[in-house]
């Protein structure tokens, strides 16, 4: 009897590919949950294989030593970090690849990830050539959509994309202008042309704009924040402190499981004198967002004094509940963990008087309410790719059985997707966002255009009905979007 494919055994170097056009049947099974994906190669045509390969697991060395600090001590959403491993396939490049489930946390820990193989790639020679990608496509094109040469919009970027030397640099349209480029295309013409890679100076400063590269790495620390626990189960804060990423853990079990506050918070407990572990642990403001909203939807008090012996409770109650499912062991209570603040500040990264802010889940809930029209944006444009990456793997033999006449029937199937997927998602998106966002990016329609537009409808006057050539366009884009005509309030 065949098994279900494992986590693992999909996060293989087959996810760094992307396809090539949107008639192409991509047939790379991938993970359920959003995954960040990187390779190493080292393309030199003098070199043999069994030299390439002990560079390589010279970078993959410099590479752990990198990342061991983020690992040891960064609250990644998924608690296991960045797995890294040197994968030789018969017949393939070898290659250093690395993996990391960003679900929930991708934005913030895709940048992270993108400063760490920058930082490395600063100090490799010529040869060494990284890509990286997620498991919903180019993430770093998609966040240079609006800065992206139309010569290397989706698909046609696809691929094309590599660090090298610290920079960001695309492999030119010369090879494929009309397409996407292969696996084998692209690790050729880096063996062989490289010196032809060339900069796009507006996307170049735009990741190094997301990325925060240029404060790299204090600014990614003061996006953390700092969560107070009061402890009074010894064993659990002896987890926290050898191990303060555990808090990750304790977090996602109560994410994917639950928790009755009712049986695990005590609230006298929560204000006797007792011997109890103070501790502060680090959390994203994801993490943050989440906590507070867990705290509110259990009907406790976001201001009350007790905070800290409350949520100290809750952790413990959630650790506790891993332990007994052998899916955590508690520490040796040998040894002592120094903190990452402390860390980072002995390497200089951040200055001697750095704190970190402390959690503010009021503040956090206040936050979700205040998402910017950027914030907007690049949701959607990441549920687009999302939605049209899995109508190509879907449709893509019919779309090649179909003819031009079902253009307008593919466009609605397009708008009622995008429309379910928001749903799905539990994604409540406003029709005013929506239609902008397709207007200015799907149908190319400049800002500044649109701008005029709502300024023109804006200063007419409310009794003058709209031309022909708008009642075309309300028209069309009625039947585009199946939203109702709002010519009457023209």
């Amino acid at each position: 009897m065949s098994q279900e494919p494992t986590k693992d055994s999909l996060s293989t170097p087959k996810q760094l590919w992307l396809n090539e056009s949107d008639d192409y049947l991509d047939l790379v099974e991938k993970p359920d949950e959003t995954t960040l994906f990187f390779g190493i190669f080292y393309l030199d045509k003098w070199n043999n294989r069994d030299d390439d390969l002990e560079k390589l697991n010279e970078v993959k060395a410099k590479l752990i030593e990198l990342i061991d600090l983020w690992n040891t001590f960064y609250p990644w959403g998924n608690y296991e970090g960045i797995k890294v491993d040197t994968i030789v396939e018969s017949g393939e490049r070898p290659v250093v690849f690395g993996s990391l489930c960003v679900e929930r946390h991708q934005e913030v820990e895709e940048r992270l990830v993108v400063c760490l193989l920058q930082k490395l790639s600063e100090r490799l020679e010529a040869s060494f050539f990284i890509k990286t990608c997620t498991s919903e496509g180019d993430f770093l094109l998609m966040e240079c959509h609006d800065v992206l040469p139309s010569e290397y919009q989706y698909p046609m970027g696809n691929n094309r994309l590599w660090v090298h030397q610290g920079k960001f640099k695309f492999i030119p349209v010369d090879l494929a202008p009309k397409r996407g480029i292969r696996k084998e295309e692209a690790l050729q013409f880096l063996t062989n042309e490289y010196f032809k890679l060339s900069e796009v100076p507006d996307v170049s400063r735009r990741i190094e704009e997301i990325t925060g590269l240029a404060r790299f790495p204090g600014l990614q620390v003061e996006e953390l924040v700092s969560l107070p626990l009061c402890m009074a189960d010894e064993k659990t804060g002896a987890i926290l402190l050898k191990d303060p990423k555990a808090i990750s853990l304790a977090l996602n079990n109560i994410y994917f499981n639950g928790q009755d506050t009712k049986e695990t918070v005590v609230i006298n407990q929560a204000t006797e004198k007792e011997d109890k572990h103070e501790l502060q642990v680090l959390i994203s403001k994801a993490q943050e967002k989440f906590l507070a909203g867990f705290l509110q939807d259990s009907g406790i008090d976001l201001e009350s004094n007790a905070l800290p012996t409350i949520t100290g409770q809750i952790v413990s109650a959630s650790l506790r509940d891993l332990m007994r499912n052998e899916e955590l062991r508690a520490p040796s209570p040998k040894g002592f963990t120094m903190d990452f603040v402390s860390i980072l500040k002995a390497k200089s990264f951040l200055v001697k008087n750095y704190e970190p802010s402390k959690a503010d889940f009021i503040g956090a809930l206040r936050r979700e309410d205040e998402i910017t029209d950027e914030d907007v944006i690049s949701r959607m444009q990441r549920l687009f790719s999302n939605i049209r990456m899995d109508m190509d793997s879907g449709n893509a033999q019919e779309a090649k059985d179909s003819d031009s006449s079902s253009n307008d029937d593919s466009e609605d199937l397009a708008n009622i997707e995008a429309m379910n997927y928001f749903r799905d998602q539990n994604i409540d998106i406003d029709e005013d966002d929506f239609f902008e966002y397709f207007v200015t990016e799907a149908l190319k329609l400049k800002q500044s255009d649109l701008d005029d537009m709502r300024h023109k409808e804006s200063s007419s006057p409310s009794g003058s009905p709209p031309n022909h050539e708008e009642m075309q366009m309300l028209q069309e884009l009625e039947n585009l979007f199946g939203l109702k005509n709002q010519a009457g309030s023209v």
